[in-house]
């Protein structure tokens, strides 16, 4: 109960500047998630928007600080998400997951799993060349999962998988083109 009593004002505090780049340095050099607090991203987004209207009053004094917080919390977003896809490319569970971040690593997991199978199905000479037929039948059936998945109407999920059907078509459009996440092998070995 007391250890509770302590821990809550860290899950309450305010982010701050110097606080999101002590979660930034410590993110950048350890190979497991950070604890931070449950509202992690509800943090940031305020601190960005406090930054942003400070920025807006004063650009001549805040302007560095509102370009390194949004540096900050981008390089923490991508090397969360780096962690993530690796420990779900293992099928361990991370602690320290906050926010959407557990419905992400559920989502890359089952992705994750569905393609072994897919490897394996081929390994084994089970799958053959697929046809225009079945690239609609899996895209169907891809659309069901997310449905399950997203516990909506599957609009977004659905949609997503448009995209990515595009992608496999050769049609890529230059907005998702330019969100690809790249992970190198040195980004790899440094978890």
């Amino acid at each position: 109960m007391l250890l509770n009593f302590l821990k809550a004002p860290f899950q309450k505090a305010m982010m701050d500047y110097h606080r999101l780049r002590e979660i930034e340095r410590e993110e950048l050099s350890n190979s497991e998630l950070v604890e931070v607090p449950d509202d992690f991203y509800e943090q940031m987004a305020e601190l960005e928007a406090e930054s942003s209207a400070k920025m807006k009053t004063n650009p001549e004094e805040f302007y560095g600080e509102y370009m390194g917080v949004l540096r900050s919390i981008e390089k923490i977003i991508a090397k969360r998400t780096e962690k993530i896809v690796f420990f779900a490319s293992k099928g361990e569970m991370p602690e320290h997951l906050v926010g959407p971040e557990e419905d992400f690593f559920m989502r890359v997991y089952t992705a994750v799993q569905d393609f072994q199978k897919e490897v394996e199905a081929v390994k084994e000479g089970k799958a053959g060349r697929v046809g225009a037929g079945d690239k609609l039948e899996k895209k169907a059936e891809r659309a069901e999962k997310a449905e399950k998945i997203d516990g909506n109407d599957g609009k977004k999920e659905t949609e997503a998988h448009e995209t990515r059907e595009g992608k496999e078509d050769g049609n890529l459009s230059t907005e998702s083109s330019s969100k690809k996440a790249s992970f190198s092998e040195e980004g790899l070995e440094d978890l």
